[in-house]
């Protein structure tokens, strides 16, 4: 009688045992899963990190714009060369095969550094556009459909030449970085305000940088302003 009372105080102490050990395991697997859904993680893009809980967010994707002006989904960041588009990218969830945006998600870029801020869901995905940088002259000769050549720098060109930009003829015309663009004649359609003085544009260089020539406080002709020779 005594032998089976101590059999089940033993008994009795080893449920209590169980179920002390079952709850302190019960409770690291759920402080383990918490942290892994809150720890926030960086991830290197182009030269800045987009700050995500690692559990959020499940995959990026990247489109850049071609030459056509069309975008094409790519496996990396381009580094350089594009600059995000804030108003084409955003971040949501699939919803039946179609992506809600979230609207408590924020998109900053700045200084080449992508952040997201606001993430809160599982399954977040992040769309991210970029564009392709273009140089003030590409800016320029966008608005140009008459471009022409010259061969004889002889003389000074007088004609009105508004609308009209004219280009290196050959490779002896390029500069280190490729072909010149230029303006000659007499155009009024180069005039820049800068700083509270008037400036011509004058070329176009290789590298799609532009060259200007200082005029004064008025549109005025100066005695360099018209100069066919800085053409």
């Amino acid at each position: 009688m005594e032998f089976e009372v101590l059999k089940r105080g033993y008994i009795k102490r080893n449920i209590i045992i169980g179920l002390i050990a079952v709850l302190l395991i019960s409770v690291v697997i759920l402080n383990f899963t918490r942290a892994k859904y809150r720890t926030t993680a960086e991830v290197p893009i182009a030269n800045g990190t987009i700050n995500y809980s690692a559990a959020d967010l499940n995959i990026v994707s990247v489109y850049i714009e071609n030459e056509e002006g069309v975008y094409e989904i790519v496996d990396t960041i381009p580094e350089s060369g594009y600059t995000l588009n804030i108003e084409q990218s955003y971040c949501g969830i699939s919803n039946n095969g179609e992506i809600e945006k979230d609207a408590a998600v924020t998109i900053q870029y700045e200084n080449g550094l992508i952040n997201v801020l606001g993430i809160s869901k599982r399954g977040t995905k992040c769309y991210f556009y970029f564009d392709e940088q273009h140089g003030a002259g590409d800016q320029i000769l966008v608005n140009y459909t008459t471009v022409l050549t010259r061969d004889d720098f002889s003389t000074i060109l007088g004609d009105t030449t508004t609308g009209t930009i004219y280009k290196s003829l050959d490779e002896t015309q390029y500069d280190d970085d490729g072909e010149v663009y230029y303006f000659a004649g007499n155009p009024t359609d180069n005039w820049v305000y800068f700083a509270g003085f008037y400036w011509r544009i004058i070329r176009i260089n290789g590298d799609g940088s532009i060259r200007l020539i200082y005029n004064g406080t008025t549109t005025a002709t100066t005695k360099y302003s018209n100069r066919d020779e800085f053409f």
